[in-house]
């Protein structure tokens, strides 16, 4: 069952478009595996630009994030068909998923092509009702831009599902609150902090139990 999160209750009508989004979470970038032949430069480049912290980061969001599998993602559609009035039902499918046999299955709710969902046109967009995202995780890391887009141009504010069973409207405050939770996500900013704490208080106990003659 989906939840209803704060702001009013979406509208589910007419002829809906599906947004299927592959999880945007990027991996850390690493000039040494990109280009090995640079040898020392490559890996002095890296530790330059902290890629061990960034990479430590990275894993750490991805971890949180859990994205779901494709499969979940087409539960999260037939879901959302179940609380409205929909008259026909279009999924654009990621073209990041490589479980092409997952495509039969969506084409039992209706048509399905593969389209990237960051390249949607208002003009794609007038031939709907109602555009809805569905994500694989819980903040849609990665789709920040597309979602810009997507307020741009459709008629009326697209509505989003999130990997955790979450459906609101996609206004501007939902993409505000969204934000800073997707700064936390990808910046660890609030374990990062922490750190600046507990670091130097586990050294100080470790030293305080050096000096008692515990090991």
């Amino acid at each position: 069952m989906l939840k209803l999160l704060a702001n009013a209750e979406p509208q589910i009508r007419g002829r809906v478009l599906f947004l299927i989004c592959s999880y945007g979470g990027r991996q850390a970038f690493s000039l040494a595996a990109k280009l090995p032949f640079l040898g020392r430069f490559g890996r002095l480049a890296d530790r330059l630009t902290a890629y061990s912290l960034r990479q430590f980061i990275g894993n750490n969001r991805d971890f949180a994030a859990n994205p779901r599998s494709l499969e979940y993602q087409l539960g999260l559609v037939r879901d959302v068909l179940a609380l409205g009035n929909v008259d026909e039902a279009t999924c654009f499918i990621d073209p990041a998923f490589s479980d092409q046999s997952m495509h039969s299955r969506f084409a039992s709710l209706g048509k399905v092509e593969t389209r990237d969902p960051g390249s949607v046109s208002a003009h794609d967009l007038q031939d709907f009702d109602t555009a809805i995202v569905v994500y694989s995780d819980a903040l849609g890391l990665g789709r920040s831009g597309m979602e810009a887009c997507l307020l741009r141009r459709a008629r009326v504010p697209p509505i989003f599902v999130n990997g955790r069973r979450r459906i609101m409207r996609l206004d501007s405050a939902a993409r505000r609150a969204l934000a800073w939770r997707r700064l936390l996500a990808t910046s660890r900013l609030t374990e990062l902090c922490l750190s600046l704490f507990i670091i130097p208080l586990a050294m100080f106990w470790a030293a305080q139990d050096a000096l008692r003659g515990k090991s």
